[in-house]
């Protein structure tokens, strides 16, 4: 399974989990923070962009799922994969 953290930035400017996206078996799952469903919710449904071409998450979730860091690196929302080695050893969820 390979995971993508998704942080934000709150009111306060502090950092904050909104949630994690998963893969596993060519599979996409998620988990959200309280409060960032809807958020987490749109980032599934939004086609992600790596250079010029453009992944949906319904029919090429892996491609899309690889994409996340690319699409979101901004100042106030950004993704970040976890190793697969920290995930083997239970560090990660």
């Amino acid at each position: 399974m390979k995971t993508c953290e998704i942080w934000g930035l709150d009111r306060d400017g502090n950092k904050e989990l909104m949630g994690r996206v998963m893969l596993q078996n060519g599979r996409l799952t998620s988990q959200y923070t309280e409060g960032h469903e809807l958020a987490m919710t749109d980032l599934l449904e939004t086609p992600n962009v790596s250079g010029d071409i453009k992944f949906n998450s319904h029919t090429q979730p892996e491609e899309w799922f690889d994409a996340l860091p690319d699409q979101y690196h901004g100042s106030y929302m950004w993704a970040e994969m976890k190793s697969a080695s920290m995930q083997s050893v239970g560090l990660d969820p």
